[in-house]
């Protein structure tokens, strides 16, 4: 919902035009609930990001994550290119994703090893198939492109070994590859994965960011009380949150002196908070394409 939405729809909840509340009164109790719900509900400003791992290198350039603080990480996953169903003589390499041909059968199959596709190790099929194929045992019917194998377990601040994972490109046999578990970060920059990547693969991390405005294209615009052009942004906020906290926060607010100069008055902001308590259990916790517990399509 654009701001100057947000502005609109704060009006006709209080059914009174521009002459009785400003564009900036408006803004300034949008901003103070708006805050005020993501100190409660983080979820709400959730955002993702994705990093290219490579094979035997545990650190990880997320730099280009906008926004991204290590205090606000949520949680991250390991995503594997799905290839869609098997082909005979195709170029297939580790933790890709096919599905069978639906002969023998057409469940999902992680790639183990670079090969070049033949009848004799058809996934699923008799012959050397193991040797290259991991079966999932759940399909599920996942209509996605990329399928979410392994959540890394949330460590950050409670696992300091994770940033202690002692890297030396000379001796890399050394050191524990495989598919990583763990995610800890040297910096708000740099994040580092144990045990060490055995193979190439995508990243994505989710976070919460603070308030925001932000257009279609993502980029983040100044908010300045008031102002013109901030009304063709977005808060980075989902819609389906923002008229409720309109209803419940904004539009109350804007009746009861500012609480930017007393805090409020009355029960608006208890009962705010009120609401928002419900809210943060109405906040999906997952952060995964696909939410399933690993023991049981693994």
């Amino acid at each position: 919902m654009l701001l100057s939405e947000i502005r609109d729809r704060t009006r006709d909840v209080l059914q009174v035009d521009s002459s009785t509340y400003s564009d900036s009164r408006i803004d300034r109790a949008v901003q103070m609930v708006f805050n005020r719900a993501i100190l409660r509900v983080p979820r709400l400003t959730q955002a993702s990001a994705t990093a290219t791992v490579a094979a035997d290198n545990p650190e990880v350039d997320i730099s280009g994550f906008q926004s991204f603080r290590r205090e606000r990480f949520l949680g991250a996953e390991i995503a594997y290119s799905d290839q869609g169903t098997w082909t005979v003589s195709t170029a297939y390499t580790k933790n890709q994703l096919v599905t069978g041909d639906g002969s023998p059968d057409s469940l999902f199959y992680r790639c183990t090893a670079d090969h070049t596709s033949s009848a004799n190790d058809e996934p699923g099929n008799t012959g050397d198939w193991q040797s290259y194929w991991q079966q999932v045992a759940w399909k599920g019917g996942w209509q996605l492109s990329k399928v979410a194998y392994h959540t890394i377990a949330l460590r950050l601040n409670g696992e300091p070994q994770i940033e202690r994972v002692q890297y030396d490109s000379n001796s890399i046999s050394f050191v524990n590859t495989a598919r990583s578990e763990k995610i800890g970060f040297k910096d708000n920059d740099t994040a580092y994965l144990y045990p060490v990547p055995d193979s190439a693969y995508t990243l994505r991390v989710f976070y919460t960011e603070p308030l925001l405005l932000k257009n279609g294209a993502g980029a983040v615009q100044s908010w300045t009380i008031g102002g013109v052009t901030e009304g063709t942004y977005s808060p980075n906020i989902d819609d389906e949150y923002i008229d409720p906290l309109i209803t419940h926060g904004v539009a109350p607010l804007c009746e009861q002196p500012f609480a930017g100069r007393d805090g409020g008055s009355g029960d608006i902001l208890p009962a705010l908070d009120q609401w928002l308590n419900e809210l943060r259990g109405l906040v999906a916790p997952s952060a995964g394409v696909v939410e399933k517990d690993e023991n049981c399509y693994l």
